[in-house]
């Protein structure tokens, strides 16, 4: 019968974790790898965890394994190559027939890596390998037809290395133009490093979070995992998937136990820095706006800066988030400039037009004077407020003023246009036009029910119009 173990079970007890392991394995469509014979032999695998080994389980086992991946390797007399078998994604409790070609003195050979449920610890390798520790005496049969049934026990490899920097080799660099650099180890930047193991049909365990830069030096390009197994060929796949790198290095056989073994790995796919938008605008003097950068490429670690930022005009954010806090008194340009923390000369700039944004604003005097006038029009109507400049038009009711005569910053006056008699609002607008910005057509400021035409006539008659004292009007958003 066919038991059905669930990989929850492993948090029973230490007793039942060493039957956990017993299974049988697979042909069942799964095919021998180098396999010429006709004749095979039915054999059944019992597989189960070696109870005498000092060093324990590595812990991903008691929070639970997702799945098994296994090689099986048969020698012997008469085979130039091993036959081999992969066996993917097998759940603990499986039962399946594995056929071998027959032959005499065949010896079976099992590792098996365990894949946590659990995510990798970061800076260590990713799963745990379990080798055969089975006396190869005891795993060696005579396959000639007849089902056979091979015993053998698996445990932690003993022996683990670490991968990484040593020696002056062994460096994580990034093509970040015309030629490679080392990534800045003072940047805290942080890989996903997944190892391949070509022998397990390029088996990808992993990824793992990886750090650049070993402390306390924090020196480019270095890094370091842990706990590798060691006498076995991999290659790293490196990537640093926000930024978009990636790149693979040689496949490495991992021979020292005593000092890290050194693999270069070369990362493609660096993007310069970008801005956007490239072109954005604000209300010169008022918050009226504020304008919210993006940075692709680089590194991920930026600073900001601007020429207005750097005169106390404007502010921006680590974050990108641009704000303006003072005041020009006139249209103007300011360009923004972002670097790469990391990666030095690199950068990239936009530009933020500033423009008047004209505000009625009553203050000691009112900001329309007088509030209302006759129907026919001709009124001569002064404005105070900011904002003003000589492109100021005046629309009452949303009729343009025929007349207006501007005289500064804070202070103008319209003659009114005809309008029906009845309360109508008073708009202020500064027209503008900027190929690089299609969608503005300049700021302005509608005072609600602020004139009143009344019926009949005459027109207010004045001689010369009334300058206010700027110093007066100070306006607070």
């Amino acid at each position: 019968m066919r038991s059905s173990i669930q990989p929850s079970t492993l948090r029973t007890s230490a007793a039942v974790l060493a039957l956990l392991l017993l299974f049988s394995l697979a042909g069942c469509g799964i095919h021998p790898q180098g396999d010429d014979s006709s004749g095979r032999t039915a054999v059944m695998i019992n597989l189960s965890l070696a109870q005498d080994q000092a060093r324990p389980l590595a812990s991903e086992q008691s929070a639970g394994i997702a799945r098994l991946e296994v090689l099986i390797h048969i020698t012997g007399p008469g085979l130039t190559d091993p036959i081999k078998y992969l066996i993917h994604d097998l759940q603990l409790g499986t039962s399946i027939t594995l056929w071998v070609p027959t032959g005499s003195s065949r010896t079976f050979e099992v590792w098996i890596y365990q894949i946590p449920a659990t995510a990798p610890a970061p800076d260590t390798f990713p799963a745990t390998l379990l080798v055969t520790v089975t006396p190869p005496a005891l795993r060696t049969v005579d396959l000639i037809g007849d089902e056979v049934s091979v015993t053998i026990q698996v445990a932690p490899a003993p022996d683990l290395a670490s991968v990484g920097t040593y020696n002056n080799n062994g460096y994580l660099e990034i093509i970040g133009g015309s030629s490679p650099q080392l990534i800045p180890g003072s940047c805290g930047i942080v890989t996903q490093v997944t190892f391949i193991d070509p022998a397990f049909d390029n088996l990808a365990l992993g990824p793992v979070p990886v750090h650049v830069g070993l402390a306390p030096n924090y020196l480019d390009g270095e890094y370091l995992i842990t706990g590798v197994p060691l006498g076995r060929y991999f290659q790293l796949l490196v990537q640093q998937t926000w930024a978009g790198w990636s790149g693979k290095s040689e496949k490495v056989l991992i021979s020292n136990d005593a000092n890290p073994n050194p693999i270069n790995v070369l990362l493609q796919g660096y993007q310069a820095l970008g801005l956007s938008p490239a072109n954005d605008y604000v209300a010169d003097g008022l918050p009226l706006r504020t304008v919210s950068f993006q940075v692709t490429g680089g590194s991920g670690t930026y600073n900001f800066f601007s020429d207005l930022a750097m005169m106390g005009l404007a502010s921006i954010s680590p974050y990108g988030l641009y704000s303006v806090t003072g005041t020009v008194y006139a249209d103007t340009v300011d360009t923004v400039t972002v670097t790469d923390d990391c990666f030095e000369g690199d950068s990239a700039t936009a530009e933020v037009f500033w423009y008047l944004a004209p505000v009625l604003m009553p203050s000691e005097s009112p900001a329309i004077s007088p509030t209302s006038g006759s129907e026919l029009g001709g009124d001569y109507v002064y404005l105070y407020g900011m904002g003003f400049d000589a492109t100021t038009q005046v629309f009452f009711g949303g009729i343009l003023a025929p007349t207006i005569n501007f005289y500064d910053y804070y202070s103008m006056d319209a003659i009114t246009p005809p309008h029906s008699p009845g309360v109508v609002d008073v708009r202020v607008f500064n027209p503008r036009s900027n190929s690089l910005l299609p969608d503005f057509a300049g700021f302005d400021f509608t005072m609600s029910n602020g004139f009143q035409y009344y019926a009949g006539g005459p027109a207010n008659k004045f001689e010369a119009p009334f300058v206010g004292d700027p110093s007066r009007y100070q306006y607070t958003p």
